[in-house]
């Protein structure tokens, strides 16, 4: 994802959750949420755009896979995770 399309997500992000990057790098993007998902169907979506927003399986791999990373997304204030 390059220029103003890799915007449009976190934009989307900070609207639905009150997502804020707290730090970004060459391979890894950290926001700070004030509005965590709340449940298990809006974690589940929000997984997903964590997966095709960064292209790439690696974020799931040691974690149980994609319930484990569901399961943190609940009312966690803090997101991590690669986006090479």
């Amino acid at each position: 994802m390059l220029g103003a399309d890799a915007r449009v997500v976190p934009e989307s992000w900070r609207r639905r959750f009150g997502a804020y990057v707290y730090s970004a790098s060459d391979s890894r993007l950290s926001p700070t949420v004030t509005r965590p998902p709340t449940d298990i169907v809006q974690a589940r979506l929000v997984a997903r755009e964590h997966f095709h927003f960064c292209r790439c399986d690696s974020q799931f791999h040691g974690l149980g896979g994609i319930g484990a990373v569901v399961a943190e997304l609940i009312s966690s204030t803090f997101w991590s995770f690669w986006w090479d």
